[in-house]
Parts: C-alpha cells; sequence; structure tokens
C-alpha cells in the first residue's frame, strides 16, 4: 500500500483511502474544511488556502443563473422501456412503489450525496463506449451477482460475520423451517432459522419528487457516463410523494433547504471544478453480523 493510499487519522493508525469527489460549495464550513484537508481540523492547521478555495467555490455557485426544475423524463423506445419494466427481477425490487422504466435527461437531475467514489470509472465505461447497446445492461443489470462467501464463525458457534467492499451486501430475507440435523448420536429434528444474504442488483433509480428529479442509486456509473458525454440514459423512475426524508432513508445527504434552493447540487456538478473537489474518502465494508443469544426473561 503506497503513502497516497493510507491515511493516519491517530498516529499508528492508518486507514485505507479511495480517490472521490465531493460538492464543496454546499458543504458547511467545518465538512468542507475536512473534505479539502483529507482529515479533521488540527490545532495549528494553516487554512488560508482552504479558506479561499471555500469562498471561491461557493461564489462560483451564487454566480448561477436560479436553477429551473424541468422535465428530466424523455421520449424513449417505448418497446424497450417496457420490456425492461416486465423482467421479474426489477418487479420485485420495486413491488411495493409506483414506478416505471424511462430515458431519463442526467444532466436535469440532482444529486442528494455529498461525495461519490470515482476509482477505475473509465474501466466500467469502456464497454458501453465500445457498443453503446451494452447502455441498457450497464445501467439496468438483468445479471445476478454470485453470492458473498466466507463467513466467519463466531469461536463459540453462535454467530456468523460477513463482510464485502461490495455496498449492496444485503439480508436477502429469512426462513424458519423444521430441519433433521445429523449428529455423532444419529439425526435429530431440529428447527432451523435462516437468513439468506446476497449482493443486491444496483440499478440507476431516480425518485420524482416535489416536481424535482433526484438520483438514488448509481452515482458512479450516471457520472461516468455523463463524462463520456452520454447525458440520456435508461432508469427507474419512483414516484414519491411522501416526505423528502423518504428518499434516501438513512444515508447522509444534503438538506431538503439545499435541495430546494435557487441552486441545488446536480450530479453533473461532480464534473465542475468550480464547484466540486477531488478527495481521499475511507474504503468502508459493509458488515452483516447474525448473531445468536439465550437468555431469560419473566412470564
Amino acid at each position: 500500500m503506497s503513502n497516497d493510499d493510507e491515511l493516519s487519522i491517530v498516529t499508528g493508525e492508518p486507514i485505507s483511502l479511495q480517490p472521490g469527489r465531493i460538492l464543496t460549495a454546499w458543504l458547511n464550513d467545518e465538512e468542507a474544511v475536512g473534505a479539502l484537508l483529507g482529515r479533521n481540523q488540527m490545532r495549528g492547521d494553516d487554512l488560508t488556502a482552504i479558506k479561499e478555495r471555500i469562498v471561491s467555490v461557493r461564489a462560483a455557485k451564487a454566480a448561477r443563473e436560479p436553477f429551473v426544475p424541468r422535465e428530466a423524463v424523455i421520449l424513449g423506445d417505448r418497446q424497450q422501456l417496457d420490456k425492461f419494466a416486465a423482467m421479474p427481477h426489477l418487479k420485485a425490487s420495486f413491488a411495493a412503489v409506483d414506478w416505471a422504466v424511462e430515458m431519463v435527461d442526467m444532466s436535469l437531475v440532482q444529486s442528494l450525496q455529498k461525495a461519490i467514489k470515482i476509482g477505475a470509472a473509465d474501466d466500467r465505461i469502456a464497454p458501453v463506449l465500445e457498443d453503446h447497446s451494452k447502455l441498457w445492461e450497464f445501467c439496468l443489470p438483468t445479471g445476478r451477482t454470485d453470492p458473498p462467501r466466507g463467513a466467519f464463525n463466531d469461536s463459540d458457534e453462535r454467530g456468523f460475520t460477513i463482510s464485502s467492499l461490495n455496498p449492496n451486501l444485503r439480508i436477502a430475507g429469512s426462513k424458519v423451517d423444521t430441519i433433521e440435523l445429523k449428529t455423532p448420536a444419529g439425526p435429530i429434528r431440529v428447527q432451523a432459522i435462516m437468513f439468506f444474504v446476497n449482493f443486491g442488483n444496483s440499478y440507476i433509480n431516480i425518485a420524482r419528487h416535489g416536481g424535482r428529479y433526484f438520483l438514488r442509486d448509481g452515482y458512479h456509473r450516471v457520472t461516468g457516463l455523463l463524462q463520456a458525454g452520454i447525458t440520456t440514459m435508461p432508469a427507474v423512475v419512483i414516484n414519491l410523494p411522501g416526505t423528502f426524508e423518504e428518499l434516501m432513508p438513512g444515508r447522509q445527504v444534503f438538506s431538503r433547504a439545499i435541495c430546494f434552493s435557487d441552486h441545488p447540487p446536480l450530479v453533473s456538478d461532480y464534473l465542475d471544478d468550480t464547484v466540486a473537489d477531488d478527495y481521499r474518502q475511507p474504503v468502508t465494508r459493509k458488515i452483516i453480523r447474525i448473531r445468536s443469544e439465550e437468555f431469560m426473561v419473566q412470564g
């Protein structure tokens, strides 16, 4: 691991980092300083250049014409769109919401996330640039990723832990059943409590909310396509008339006030050096831990 790939938060405790882009112009002072500094601010840090950069990106944002929400869904091949919408994996993934597969002008779509990772974007986009017909599969993959392997068993055999750099690692369901268990003393019938783990498919997914369009999933792919000059792409568009907080629950996103301001962040702004910056973000792992316990409770 090179020095470029690690950062010591506490002396002697380096963490792995990966390249990313961050929408500096919309961050508060603490967030912006931390992103540009590459760590939390410490006493004695010279922040002169960083503060000048923050002033610059905010001025560039303020100098823009006020954003006017426009219809991002454009006319596409309805037969092709409906063909993808009829696929079982898409139906299962979005069964609980009002959705459709549409062609979308991504230059009109707003960003909810404050930062994205950018590693290996060129390699990922290359097949689409060589064969534009692969755009559909790239945006709305039909293939299934092999399930994760290599769960660690706790020493007392009462729990399992599994992790992955793939953020789509998830619990896919659970089941209770009666099975026959082989033991040295012979087979016995037991109750099995099972959890199913897989890598859920990730689709370019947009929410229509309050007359605006917000990207919910697919940031890495969308910004890669935009960088390559491809602005129109197929996506799952969901109508979400509820609260703003329902757009990406459980995630750190821009506030409603920022997203509905006169100068909201757009997904395309990740490519604009006047308002966004390169930065190094910690590599994260998705972890699933399943643990069984025995205890007594009052009846």
